[in-house]
């Protein structure tokens, strides 16, 4: 029996399933808790798009360490 598909693609993010904006209030959460003053309307337009070690090296400089750093500890801890 000849399968009717030769492949599927399955795009779950934003097209059955936004998780861009819950995911940037999770690195927003993470921020705040590392002191970072961010409003969630902030975090949605500033890191929007970006790619995850862009956004990680932003919030070390706007906390002052070092972005090499703070990207081992931050990329994990969001993905948990």
């Amino acid at each position: 029996m000849k399968p009717r598909h030769d492949a599927l693609i399955f795009d779950a993010d934003g097209t059955l399933v936004d998780s861009e904006a819950p995911g940037l209030e999770v690195i927003r959460q993470l921020a705040v808790a590392r002191g970072l003053a961010l409003d969630s309307a902030e975090a949605q337009q500033r890191f929007r798009g970006l790619r995850m070690a862009d956004v990680a090296a932003w919030i070390a400089s706007q906390l002052g360490e070092p972005p090499d750093a703070f990207t081992e500890r931050f990329i994990p801890a969001v993905r948990q």
